[in-house]
Parts: C-alpha cells; structure tokens; sequence
C-alpha cells in the first residue's frame, strides 16, 4: 500500500514542489491544506499516514497548533517544516514531539530521508508489531511477555537463547520449554516469525529492495530472508509484493 501523505502548506510553489517531489518518490499527496482549519477537516476526513506541516501558517493559526490537534486526537506521524524559529517557538514546536523537522529551503534527499524514518519509526511503534502482546496480556506470564517485548524492541539484532534466558533469570533450558508452552513456538521460531512478520510490514509499505529489508532485519543475505518468508507465509516476497500492487 502506498502511504497516503497531507501536506499542509499555504505557499503555493513549496506546496507544488513537496508534493511533486514525494510523488515522484512513490508516496501519494491526498491533500494539501492551506489553514488550520482545513488541515484539520482533512485529518478526520482522510486519516493519512503522515503529515508534513509548515510551521508559520499566515491564516487562521499555525502549524503548531495541527501538531497539537494530531497528538490529542489521532495516531500519525507528522513532520515540521520551519524556517526562521525564535527560541519560544522551537520550545513550542518540541512540546509537540514530531517525528522530524525540515528546514527551507529543504532538499530532495533529506525530504526523502525523512519521510521513510518517520514511517518506519511509526510502523515500529504500531500494534501491528505487539500484536501478540496487545491481544493477550493475560494469555502470557510476566516473564514471558518481557522476553516477547524485548524480542519486537531488538528484531533488528542477533539475539541468544542465553540473551532472552538472562533478561528474566531463567535457565535456558527451562526457559525453551516455557516459552513453547505459552506461545507455541521455539525463542528461535518466535523471532523467525516475528522477523518475517516486520518483513512483511516493510515490503507492504516501503519500496526497499529485498535485499535492504532482509539486510535491515539481520538475516544475513536475502536468500534466508526469501526461506523463511516462505515458510511463514507460504510465498516468496517477491510473490508478496507482486500480489499487492
């Protein structure tokens, strides 16, 4: 799915130049606001991916205040784009916590670069990812919840069986045999799993080459990634890919 992007900018030229760049980039602008007001009718009305807004808007309030509107009542990632900000401002804009700040006049790469950890970062943070733990927190020991915790906050590393047995101060013998018992998989299997699940996620969303995903997620080289994304979910990721575009 291509993420859905809101720009709100009242400069006309920037507006046009953001927007034609990201699209060339594969991103897709479903609106660009030019006040407070509009940004705000179109969070609702459109829920887009991620926000980019310009800080100084010259109308009914600035951008500050949609960053405001977006922490209090949506989960979306949203991005400032400033120029000149005095010290009080820049307090203002921190308050708010965005994913990242641009700065005029921005260029193509650090918009670009921007916009993919902004999603990723949020991808990351989503339920989709904890699902397991979101569904159930009763189904699970406490034990075993911090390891699967621990496991979705580090899939990008290589962890050990002894890792995840020291971090609740279990035997790792013991520890196999528990774990299997509550979630039905090996430590091994879970993060297999777990890895092909955020693989999955990415290849959905980003348009990172195969290799860089399965770079990203410490498999080593893409043919183990391709393997044991065939084995969870019994087709290739090029297959994946193909089926959803």
């Amino acid at each position: 799915m291509t993420p859905r992007i809101l720009i709100v900018e009242d400069e006309l030229l920037v507006a046009y130049n953001l927007s034609m760049l990201l699209e060339n980039h594969g991103y897709s602008v479903v609106s660009v606001c030019k006040s407070l007001h509009n940004a705000i009718e179109m969070l609702d009305k459109l829920l887009p991916d991620l926000v980019i807004l310009d800080v100084n808007l010259r109308s009914d309030g600035d951008g500050i205040q949609v960053g405001q509107y977006i922490n209090s009542k949506l989960n979306i990632p949203f991005i400032y784009v400033t120029g000149h900000t005095n010290l009080e401002t820049m307090q203002r804009l921190q308050e708010t916590q965005p994913s990242s700040y641009l700065s005029k006049p921005f260029k193509e790469i650090d918009v670009v670069n921007n916009v993919r950890i902004a999603l990723y970062k949020h991808l990351e943070q989503s339920d989709s990812y904890r699902s397991t733990i979101v569904k159930g927190n009763s189904k699970y020991s406490m034990q075993t919840q911090r390891v699967i915790q621990y496991i979705y906050d580090n899939l990008t590393k290589s962890l050990t069986i002894e890792e995840l047995s020291d971090l609740i101060n279990w035997n790792k013998f013991h520890f196999i045999r528990e774990f299997k018992s509550e979630t039905g998989l090996t430590p091994y299997q879970f993060i297999l799993k777990a890895k092909v699940d955020r693989g999955e996620q990415l290849l959905e969303h980003f348009d990172y080459s195969i290799a860089d995903i399965a770079f990203e997620l410490g498999f080593g080289n893409e043919n183990n990634f391709r393997n044991a994304f065939i084995k969870f979910k019994g087709k290739s990721p090029v297959s994946y890919r193909k089926g959803k575009y």
